[in-house]
């Protein structure tokens, strides 16, 4: 059984979901609605991130919005969840995946760090120990990864013996760390992200 922390341990992190992709590989099956918003077991995909994540202690969110963005604004309009507090962002063009996570990060004035994840994936893993790496380590930012036994799908990271981020890769074949898509970011590395737009 997997150990969650309790929520009042991540209240000085505000979670960022992006979820203002175009979905292109799916959009001819779901044309009317954006990809995070496919109902799975009777809600909305994004819906299940946004629970899971409070398991984890997560209770602040803003949730990037540019495709189809008045579907998931309506959705979420005046819907309360017990405890945590939800704001969605629109991009008014497209801004790509740092951009939009920028763009949301104004509402987190408050918190010390900043945990970027995606609306259309869900990975199942305890959250704390990388909560409490970038709190303590002073880390610029720490990324999750997943170990496969085949990455030939998915880009992967390259590490050193401590665990030190030195490459992204592209597509291998072979054993190796994915990236799961979840970032944790202490406010004070957000200056150094370059002031291009769209930013990925």
């Amino acid at each position: 059984m997997m150990a969650f922390i309790k929520p009042k341990s991540a209240n000085d992190i505000g979670a960022v979901i992006l979820a203002g992709g175009l979905g292109t590989r799916i959009r001819e099956i779901y044309p009317s609605i954006p990809k995070p918003m496919i109902e799975v077991c009777g809600s909305p995909f994004i819906e299940w991130v946004i629970r899971y994540l409070s398991m984890q202690g997560l209770t602040d969110f803003c949730i990037s919005i540019g495709y189809k963005a008045d579907v998931i604004e309506e959705y979420f309009k005046g819907r309360q969840y017990n405890g945590l507090n939800l704001y969605c962002v629109k991009e008014e063009s497209p801004q790509g995946t740092a951009g939009g996570f920028l763009l949301s990060a104004p509402k987190f004035q408050n918190k010390d760090y900043l945990f970027a994840t995606n609306g259309d994936s869900l990975v199942l893993a305890d959250l704390s120990p990388a909560f409490e790496m970038v709190r303590k380590e002073h880390y610029d930012a720490v990324i999750i990864g997943r170990r496969m036994e085949d990455r030939s799908l998915y880009g992967s990271l390259g590490c050193n013996e401590n665990g030190i981020l030195v490459q992204f890769r592209e597509k291998e074949k072979g054993e190796g760390l994915i990236n799961a898509g979840i970032y944790i970011f202490p406010r004070s590395s957000l200056t150094n992200f370059p002031s291009k737009k769209p930013l990925s």
